[in-house]
């Protein structure tokens, strides 16, 4: 197997929950969030509302990119030395 599979395979298997997560976290805070709030720009928000809306995008997306981080040293596979023992 390649390392790349290998890691495929931890994110797909023990790390699953983690990455459902992060992907959860992009679509509420990247897309649905900043799409409402968007969509009432019309003045149907009160400023204080704006304020929770924005505050909520950004706490999502910022917990989004450190799970992301956290997946990507998790998922890294380390190479194998050439000529080193076989496992």
């Amino acid at each position: 197997q390649t390392p790349l599979k290998r890691s495929a395979l931890l994110l797909v298997g023990p790390l699953r929950k983690e990455f459902t997560l992060r992907f959860a976290l992009l679509l509420i805070g990247g897309v649905c969030l900043t799409a409402y709030s968007l969509n009432e720009r019309s003045g149907a928000f009160t400023a204080m509302q704006e304020l929770w809306c924005s505050i909520l995008v950004l706490v999502t997306l910022i917990g989004g990119e450190l799970l992301e981080r956290s997946l990507f040293f998790k998922a890294s596979v380390a190479f194998r030395m050439p000529g080193g023992p076989a496992a």
